[in-house]
């Protein structure tokens, strides 16, 4: 591990756990038809761009590593920001599970590619899945439903005409035929309306963090279906805004109204569900700008940036990874240093060609990583909001201490990468002392 003085960062060669298949082309050839993860964490599958596979067994946990403060160094806080972390992260230990779920009757292996788009598989309950490139997928102790075109008293405005641009657009990334064509394919989804991910089962008593999700360009929140399945499943509930243009943050915050309202209404099955003390927000590229925007809401507590900034206003996790669109380690750890907040940044290597045989494409495959390989940061997604949002002490070994569980550089790597690239680093990490 190589430290600076302000943020512990790792990139240490070493071995990783990724399944290995043989390089036909392009690309690697398809896994067995049902490729178990040993982990039980791999995400669902969605009808839009991209997949999953089989998720590193470091997140079957809260993380290996012990917690600690690392070789971190300080930086004081800007006049007139914060420095300080939510007030769930700051030492209360996780609230418990008020009830378990009995998911005896939820439907097992749900699939929701393009042709079975509306169906009772893809609203679930579902307590596994079996995704677009053939991952057997465990969701978390909720399970999980889905419901779309949601919340009209909360419409945002956005309609057809956004998709114009979006055929030409989609096809300049040359990536995953199979899941361009399902972005392609909007179905009957009302773009000025929300989809909702949410545990399968909610117990009487017990509330839940809310999310909210941004979009990339031309991207549905079904195109990240894999990702946010599998967080909801782990206790959150995660609303989306059906719209292609999240830039500004307007929709992401408009979404916090509606299930906020939602929260409010007898009628509604979320009523006095949520708990509106614990918001965050996520956004992927586009959406991760949104992100950045809407973390200005004092309702926000946190954020991750998905491929789409360095830096916000709340504690943060940014991401990237290289033949990404912007971002190298170098200016996501001086982001990181330079922010007067708790945060951490996560930069992704090892991106393959091609996953189950899909193209990853040339322009930038790097920028996918989260639609395409879900697995490797889905576990990270629920650890970061289980520290910020439930304040779970054994979720915060995953970021804090020398030996946190993503501080070796090896613990995500990417399954579908053979050769020369496989067993060495699969990212790095750092965070600044204030997470500590």
């Amino acid at each position: 591990m190589t430290t600076n003085p302000a943020s512990t960062t790792s990139a240490v060669a070493g071995s990783g756990t990724a399944v290995s298949s043989t390089e036909t082309g392009t690309g690697a050839t398809p896994p067995p038809s049902v490729r178990t993860d040993t982990a039980g964490t791999a995400a669902p599958s969605k009808p839009a761009t991209g997949g999953t596979g089989a998720s590193p067994s470091e997140f079957a946990s809260a993380g290996t590593g012990s917690a600690g403060t690392g070789s971190a160094g300080t930086k004081a806080p800007a006049a007139g920001t914060s420095a300080t972390m939510p007030t769930m992260m700051a030492g209360a230990a996780a609230p418990p599970i008020i009830a378990a779920c009995d998911k005896s009757s939820f439907m097992q292996n749900c699939k929701t590619s393009r042709e079975l788009w509306g169906s009772p598989t893809q609203a679930g309950p579902c307590a596994s899945a079996q995704t677009v490139y053939s991952v057997k997928v465990e969701y978390g102790p909720y399970g999980v439903r889905s419901k779309y075109n949601v919340g009209q008293a909360f419409n945002t405005g956005n309609g057809p005409a956004d998709f114009a641009i979006c055929p030409t657009f989609i096809d300049s990334f040359g990536a995953d035929p199979v899941g361009s064509a399902d972005l392609k394919d909007t179905h009957d989804l009302d773009f000025g309306l929300y989809t909702v991910f949410y545990p399968g089962c909610m117990p009487e008593g017990q509330k839940f963090p809310l999310i909210t999700w941004g979009n990339g360009t031309c991207a549905m929140p079904e195109g990240y279906g894999a990702l946010l399945r599998y967080v909801a499943s782990h206790g959150y509930i995660v609303v989306a805004a059906n719209s292609l243009q999240t830039g500004a943050g307007t929709q992401m915050r408009k979404a916090i109204d509606f299930m906020f309202a939602e929260n409010k209404d007898s009628k509604s099955e979320f009523f006095g569900k949520i708990d509106e003390e614990k918001v965050g927000a996520m956004g992927h590229s586009q959406g991760g700008m949104g992100t950045i925007a809407a973390a200005a809401d004092p309702r926000i507590k946190s954020v991750i940036i998905w491929n789409g900034g360095t830096s916000a206003s709340k504690p943060f996790l940014a991401v990237s990874g290289d033949r990404d669109i912007g971002g190298t380690p170098a200016s996501m750890r001086n982001a990181v240093n330079a922010a007067p907040r708790p945060a951490a940044w996560l930069f992704y290597h090892q991106i393959p060609a091609a996953v189950n045989g899909s193209t990853t494409g040339q322009t930038a495959p790097g920028h996918l990583t989260l639609m395409m390989e879900s697995e490797r940061v889905q576990g990270v997604a629920v650890k970061w909001w289980d520290m910020m949002l439930k304040g779970d002490a054994e979720a915060k070994k995953m970021f804090v201490g020398k030996d946190c569980g993503i501080c070796k550089g090896t613990e995500l790597p990417s399954m579908w990468i053979t050769g020369a690239e496989k067993g060495g680093p699969s990212h790095e990490y750092g965070a600044n002392m204030m997470l500590q």
